[in-house]
């Protein structure tokens, strides 16, 4: 097994049998999380096996799209969630792409009269 972690590193893994590949994504990631690494790895392994798509999780998906959109209105995005949860933690991620300031609150606690922690 091998952990690929972005669409270079599928470009240039070392298979001993490039005909017996499969590939599985996490599925907390979003589709558009894991669209350029499984394209990468089909182009290279043409008999490439992968999971179905109703491993994606779409909930999540969802979430992402929702920050993609308050990111283009919002000054800042609240993300109530753990510090341990990697779905919260890309929230974060996805609106700090978009140029949007984000912040990971654990709960009100996080939250003072200067701004989240």
């Amino acid at each position: 097994m091998l952990l690929v972690g972005n669409e270079q590193e599928a470009l240039a893994i070392d298979v001993p049998d490039a005909a017996r590949v499969a590939a599985v994504t996490q599925t907390t990631l979003s589709i558009d999380d894991t669209r350029h690494i499984i394209d990468a790895l089909k182009r290279r392994f043409l008999e490439l096996a992968t999971a179905k798509s109703d491993d994606i999780c779409y909930a999540m998906q969802n979430r992402q799209n929702g920050v993609k959109e308050l990111a283009q209105v919002a000054d800042a995005i609240l993300v109530v969630g753990s510090p341990q949860s990697s779905n919260a933690t890309r929230l974060v991620e996805v609106a700090r792409a978009r140029g949007t300031r984000a912040y990971l609150v654990d709960s009100i606690r996080d939250i003072t009269e200067a701004g989240p922690r």
